[in-house]
C-alpha cells in the first residue's frame, strides 16, 4: 500500500512527492470555457483551441446578484441559462424569471415568468447531458402556507414544463423530507432520466454534508443517495467515481477562520459499497476537489490557516495528484488573485488575477491559462480596472472525454497511521 510521505512543510501545506504530470495529447475537437464578470454582467465564451473570445451581456439589473455558480451552460456551449428574483419592496419574496440566452445569435431566446420566490436558481449541473432539458430550482419563503415550500421544474427549450417535483409530493415525503422542511434544492447531476439534488437547509451554510436524493423522472420515485450531499464534490459518470470533501474530527485539521467547517480529508467513492480516504491535510483546510486531465488526476484546493494570514487575506494553493500518486504543485495564490480551476481536455484551466508587480494588485490582469502536459498557454486576459477586485468567475468548461477503464487511484495511508 502506497503512502504519500513527504510534505512541503516550508510552505505550511501537506503535499505529496513533486513529480511532473504527463498528460495525454490535446485533442483538436472544439471545446469552450465560459467566464462571467460580477461587476458588469459580461459573459465571455472562449474557444479553447483558437482562443477566440465572444462577449455577451446578461439581463441582470445588479450584476453582483449573479455569480458563476448560478449560470447553466448547455453541453454544446450554445446557450446560457440563469434565473433572477426581482425583489418586491417590503416583501421577502420577489418575482422569479428564467432567462435563456442564445450564444450563437447573441439574443435572449426565452423569458419565462416563474412566479413568487425567495430563491430561484439554475447551476452548472442544471442541463442534462444533451441540453434538451433544464432543471430549475425554486424556493419559497418559510412563511408561505398556501403553496409548496420548494419545487424543481424540468423544462424544454421552448419553456414547457415536462416534470415537476415539490415539497408536498408523496414520493418526496416517503423519502424522508417533510412538507414543511424549508430547503434550497440544489441540482447536483442531471443525467438521462435521473436527477440528483441536495436538500440544503434554508439559512445554513458551510455544513459538512446534507441529505441528497435521486429523482427518477420516468416513474416519479425519490430515493436517498450517499455522497451527493457533500459541501464540495465532483463525479465521473464514465467510471462511477465520486470525489468529495469531509471533516474527520479525530484527525488534525486546519483553521479556516469564521464558521466554515475545517474540511481535512478528500474521500473517493468508487461504488455504493466502497468509500475511502484519498487525502488528508492536517494544517490547511481543503476547499475543493475535482477530477481533471480526462479523469486521470484530481485537483485539490487548500486554504491557508487564519492564524498564518494575520491581517492580509488568506492564501490558497492548488495541487494535482495522478492515479499513480504523482503530484504537482500549481502554486500559492494571494486572496486577491481569486484563483479558480476546472477540468479541460487533457489537463485543466485556471482563472486568476496576476499582480502588476509583486503583491501590487492595484493594476492586476485577469487571465485564463490552459495547461495540458507540457503545454501551458494563455487563452484570454484582460486588465482589471485600477484598484478593482477580481470579479471574474469561471462558469463552465466543455466536458472532457474520460478514458475508458482507467486504472484505480492510488491506495493512501496518511503519515503516522
Amino acid at each position: 500500500m502506497l503512502t504519500l510521505r513527504r510534505s512541503l512543510f516550508a510552505a505550511g501545506l501537506c503535499l505529496a512527492l513533486l513529480t511532473p504530470v504527463v498528460a495525454a495529447a490535446q485533442v483538436d475537437s472544439p471545446w469552450y470555457a465560459v467566464i462571467y464578470d460580477r461587476a458588469t454582467a459580461r459573459l465571455v465564451r472562449i474557444d479553447g483551441n483558437s482562443g477566440e473570445a465572444a462577449d455577451f451581456h446578461l439581463n441582470v439589473d445588479q450584476p453582483a446578484e449573479l455569480n458563476g455558480q448560478q449560470i447553466a451552460i448547455s453541453p454544446d456551449a450554445f446557450r446560457a441559462a440563469y434565473c433572477i428574483v426581482r425583489q418586491t419592496p417590503g416583501d421577502p419574496e420577489g418575482e422569479a424569471t428564467l432567462y435563456v440566452h442564445d450564444l450563437e445569435l447573441d439574443q435572449v431566446e426565452l423569458v419565462l415568468a416563474l412566479g413568487p420566490a425567495l430563491r430561484c436558481s439554475v447551476n452548472r449541473q442544471a442541463y442534462n447531458e444533451t441540453g434538451s432539458r433544464l432543471a430549475v430550482s425554486i424556493m419559497r419563503s418559510p412563511a408561505v402556507k398556501d403553496a409548496p415550500l420548494w419545487r424543481i421544474l424540468v423544462i424544454d427549450p421552448d419553456g414547457r414544463t415536462l416534470d415537476t417535483l415539490t415539497a408536498e409530493d408523496a414520493a418526496v415525503n416517503a423519502a424522508g423530507l417533510a412538507p414543511d422542511d424549508s430547503i434550497d434544492p440544489q441540482v447536483r447531476e442531471f443525467l438521462g432520466n435521473s436527477l440528483i439534488f441536495a436538500a440544503v437547509p434554508y439559512g445554513v451554510g458551510g455544513t459538512p454534508a446534507v441529505d441528497a436524493y435521486r429523482w427518477t423522472l420516468t416513474d416519479g420515485s425519490v430515493a436517498s443517495v450517499k455522497g451527493w450531499g457533500a459541501f464540495a464534490l465532483d463525479a465521473l459518470d464514465a467510471t462511477g467515481e465520486l470525489l468529495y470533501l469531509d471533516h474527520d474530527p479525530t484527525r488534525p485539521a486546519g483553521d479556516p477562520g469564521g464558521t466554515m467547517t475545517p474540511f481535512n480529508r478528500a474521500m473517493l467513492m468508487e461504488d455504493d459499497a466502497s468509500v475511502r480516504m484519498i487525502y488528508h491535510c492536517p494544517d490547511w483546510t481543503i476547499l475543493s476537489a475535482q477530477f481533471v486531465d480526462n479523469g486521470l488526476a484530481i485537483a485539490l484546493e487548500f486554504l491557508e490557516p487564519a492564524r498564518l494570514a494575520g491581517e492580509r487575506g488568506q492564501q490558497t494553493r492548488w495541487i494535482t495528484l495522478t492515479r499513480d500518486a504523482d503530484a504537482e504543485d500549481l502554486g500559492v495564490f494571494a486572496a486577491e488573485a481569486g484563483a479558480q480551476l476546472a477540468a479541460a481536455p487533457s489537463g485543466w484551466i485556471m482563472l486568476w488575477a496576476e499582480a502588476n508587480d509583486g503583491d501590487d494588485y492595484s493594476q492586476a490582469v485577469a487571465r485564463l491559462d490552459y495547461s495540458a502536459g507540457d503545454e501551458v498557454r494563455t487563452l484570454w486576459k484582460e486588465a482589471l480596472p485600477p484598484e478593482a477586485e477580481m470579479t471574474w468567475d469561471l462558469v463552465w468548461v466543455s466536458p472532457s472525454v474520460i478514458m475508458a477503464n482507467p486504472p484505480p487511484f492510488f491506495e493512501y495511508t496518511p503519515p503516522g497511521d
